[in-house]
């Protein structure tokens, strides 16, 4: 497919020896503007093959990169598509016959045509001419034969060796290279090829190599604002370095907030601040890959902290070219519900996919212990010696540490090295990898859940050294994975071997209870409902014992949840069991105390109606029980109502403008009306009290009360001054408001 040369594909790898020359050469040879009624040469060899005549020009607003919509992104050059790019056009195709006869026509069928342009999927002079042109833009193309339908035509329609002439409107394109679509962020040139298929994901920790640059006015030539740790040329940095890579910056990737922290302690060093557009881009690079981004307008974000040159360039045209190399990142993963990270140091070869499960036996080749949170996957910098005092357990060298995943609860003598808080971690890793896990220390050797936050939490070594978190509240593992031997899949295990993995696991969550390591007994209850899933091969003995098990578990799940006040996790798994038992006693209780705590209070008035009419308990307790579910929930509504008359009562009582007299006068205009914010908030009063929101002195509790009255439900005539249609929008801030006058915040009556 022959390509216009005027234009640069994203696809084109660039030697670095001739990056600069090739740079230059895309920002000042676009194709040179046209004047209507002019007729050009667009054709490969200039031989005539394609005459693009003008027709009209697109307009200014067209044009202008600021105006482009997201089905027409801002490209390399901003005002012609590239090869690659998805173009929107219609267009009329006629014969040069006597008769001009028309052959194909888009604007007659009504529907534009839409194809990629550059690669092949039209005709060779569509491919050239489309590049050249602007949004908006009409001209005629004349195509000879070897750029249109060659020898043998298009038969019926078009003739062979036939001349084609086309009027062409170019709508809109998409530009492959604008990576977000709205032109903030444009993939220039690809100068080098990166390794594999991975690329880096939010929370990673990335070390690139980064030149700044902007286009001089004056002279159109790019010139580099700053730079830092990008190699001058392919295979020269490690001879100009002595043997060693410049350094680069180490930052962590951010998709959220385009701020990611570096590695420097003062992060007001100002070539550690990588601007939003940078951040979003890298997560499409491979490792070793350089591209060039224009980057533009909100992209820009955080280059203030740059250097005075960068700002400068921001100021005078919102716009820098940034080339970038992604020269490593480490892997970071959240674990032990956010308490915990494992970061991969060495990575293990890409034919290594297996990791360990539930009951594999791993080998480690080394396991290493430090005191507090310790970052072996950064670029170690200058002495590191304080690593070495914080090293509190090495394992020997040549002698393998042998661990099996989900076996027995922690051995809490000395010789216990791995602990079973590490077990997530260690279940990410391949083998051939070395990686880090850090956690908090009462969570590793103690429970950081139990409530007893002043309680010292210790751990000794058979070294005799020894680890508290009084003076180390994190405790850092390094792990080098040997070898692993798999256990069976649940999908590979038979109904017995089910059966008794399950009930394995719900033990040791059972002794990580009565620990009140609530966190880790629910990691142990989260692994057993694995195999639990019933599969319809099970003889009635093993499926009821796995019916059985199943209930357990979430129950179990559940009392944990309820410690640590995670009340949608309570719901959760106690609506997973009245799946199972409709009718199951400590499901709806557990459930019930969930709701009143997370103020779901009338889904917590129906659970409580279910347990107090549906369930027949031998339980002596059982009405007493329920007796304390009611009147807690009865305490809980009788505080909020309290709350909610400060917070309206507290407005209410400051208005005093609804005498009768005022009443009967004329009807408020809708300006006037706009102008009296306390009409809608009185009408609000009265519709709280006309609607059934209550006060206090209800007597005992009635689970089959009536819910208050719905707005669409108040009678046409209730007197609600302006308040019905007002609460009908979505303007009025009541969570959050509320929140501000029960913390003592003055708040205008506008804003209510």
């Amino acid at each position: 497919t022959t390509t216009a040369t005027t234009t640069t594909t994203t696809t084109t790898v660039m030697s670095a020896a001739a990056r600069d020359e090739e740079e230059e050469e895309e920002e000042l040879n676009s194709f040179p503007p046209m004047s209507v009624g002019e007729t050009r040469d667009v054709s490969s060899f200039k031989d005539g093959g394609v005459m693009k005549k003008l027709l009209s020009i697109a307009s200014s607003s067209s044009k202008s990169p600021t105006n482009e919509t997201s089905s027409s992104s801002v490209s390399l050059h901003q005002n012609h598509p590239e090869s690659g790019d998805k173009v929107t056009v219609h267009y009329t195709g006629r014969l040069l016959d006597e008769n001009k006869t028309k052959f194909d026509s888009s604007v007659d069928r009504g529907e534009p045509f839409v194809f990629t342009v550059g690669v092949g999927q039209v005709i060779k002079g569509w491919d050239l001419g489309v590049l050249t042109m602007q949004k908006g833009e009409k001209c005629l193309l004349t195509c000879k034969p070897e750029y249109a339908y060659g020898a043998a035509g298009a038969p019926p329609s078009i003739p062979p060796n036939a001349t084609l002439e086309f009027e062409v409107e170019l709508i809109s394109w998409k530009s492959e290279n604008d990576l977000f679509g709205d032109g903030g962020v444009v993939r220039v040139a690809k100068i080098e090829d990166g390794e594999g298929w991975k690329t880096p994901k939010d929370g990673d920790w990335l070390e690139i190599g980064v030149r700044a640059s902007r286009k001089e006015k004056d002279t159109g030539k790019m010139a580099t604002v700053w730079e830092k740790g990008l190699a001058d040329d392919a295979g020269e940095e490690k001879e100009q370095k002595g043997g060693e890579e410049k350094e680069g910056i180490f930052f962590q990737l951010n998709l959220k907030k385009g701020s990611g922290r570096t590695d420097d302690d003062d992060t007001s060093d100002a070539n550690n601040n990588v601007p939003y557009g940078v951040h979003l881009a890298l997560q499409f690079f491979k490792k070793g890959e350089t591209q060039r981004l224009l980057i533009r307008n909100e992209y820009l974000e955080n280059v203030n902290k740059m250097p005075e040159k960068a700002t400068e360039a921001r100021r005078e045209e919102e716009a820098l070219y940034f080339t970038v190399t992604l020269k490593r990142w480490v892997h970071v993963e959240k674990i032990c519900n956010g308490l915990g990270e494992k970061t991969t140091i060495k990575e293990a070869p890409e034919s290594n996919y297996d990791t360990p499960n539930e009951g594999a036996k791993v080998v480690f080749s080394s396991v290493k212990v430090y005191k507090g949170k310790r970052d072996f996957s950064r670029p170690r910098r200058g002495d590191n010696t304080k690593d070495e005092k914080e090293l509190v357990f090495a394992s020997k060298e040549g002698e393998d540490v042998t661990y099996e995943i989900g076996g027995d609860a922690d051995d809490t003598s000395v010789e216990s090295i791995i602990v079973s808080a590490c077990e997530e971690g260690i279940q990410r890793m391949k083998v051939d990898e070395t990686a880090q896990i850090v956690l908090p220390t009462d969570f590793a050797f103690g429970s950081s859940s139990s409530g007893d936050k002043g309680e010292e939490i210790k751990k000794k070594f058979s070294n005799g050294k020894e680890i508290s978190s009084s003076d180390a509240p994190f405790v850092t593992y390094v792990f080098a994975l040997k070898s692993m031997e798999r256990a069976k899949d649940p999908w590979a295990l038979t109904g017995e071997e089910k059966v008794e993995l399950a009930d394995k696991l719900k033990s040791s969550g059972n002794a990580f209870f009565k620990k009140k390591e609530y966190v880790r007994a629910e990691a142990k209850y989260s692994q057993g409902l694995r195999y639990v899933e019933p599969d319809g091969q099970q003889n009635d003995e093993i499926a009821n014992k796995i019916k059985a098990l199943k209930i357990s578990l979430h129950l179990n799940y559940a009392a944990c949840a309820l410690k640590r006040s995670a009340w949608k996790e309570v719901i959760t798994n106690c609506d997973q069991v009245l799946k199972i038992e409709s009718l199951n006693e400590k499901a709806l209780y557990r459930k019930a105390t969930a709701e009143i705590d997370f103020g779901l209070y009338d889904e917590a008035k129906r659970t409580i109606k279910t347990l107090v009419e549906d369930v027949s308990s031998s339980s002596p307790t059982f009405a007493s029980e329920t007796s304390r579910l009611k009147q807690r929930l009865k305490q809980k509504e009788a505080v909020q109502r309290k709350k909610d008359s400060k917070v309206f009562g507290g407005m209410f009582s400051k208005l005093d403008l609804f005498t009768e007299d005022e009443r009967n006068k004329k009807p408020k205009s809708d300006e006037e009306k706009m102008n009296d914010a306390e009409t809608a908030l009185t009408g609000l009063g009265e519709m709280m009290k006309g609607s059934g929101g209550g006060g206090g002195d209800e007597e005992d509790w009635d689970a089959s009360q009536k819910p208050p009255m719905p707005l669409k439900d108040l009678p046409d005539d209730f007197q609600d001054f302006g308040a019905k249609e007002a609460m009908a929008t979505d303007t009025f801030p009541f969570e959050e408001e509320k929140k501000k006058l029960e913390e003592g915040e003055e708040m205008r009556l506008e804003t209510a």
